[in-house]
């Protein structure tokens, strides 16, 4: 049995293979269904972790993408991975992967 020991240069080409495939993956067109899958407030705020009503401060704001059909919001799936993606901290690791690959 052999073991292959990956630099710090693989694991950041690695690191930014897999990014570039998730970034695809959210910018790709999504079935009709998926597209059209909605969350109410309470749901959305469920879906990303927070509160209702900071979910509502976000909206408010327009911090997050929402669409509102009469008094309540509504929040598209995509939309909602998409912030959270958006607000994706790196970890210590891959930040100094990225800066040694400079």
């Amino acid at each position: 049995m052999t073991v292959e020991l990956a630099t710090k240069g693989d694991l950041a080409q690695m690191f930014s293979e897999f990014e570039q495939r998730l970034l695809a993956k959210l910018k790709a067109p999504q079935s009709a269904k998926a597209e059209k899958q909605t969350f109410t407030l309470k749901a959305a705020a469920d879906y990303i972790g927070v509160k209702p009503r900071k979910l509502g401060d976000l909206v408010r704001a327009k911090e997050i993408p929402h669409v509102r059909f009469g008094k309540e919001p509504k929040f598209l799936k995509a939309d909602l991975d998409n912030y959270l993606f958006q607000h994706r901290v790196s970890s210590s690791a891959e930040l100094e992967s990225a800066a040694n690959n400079r």
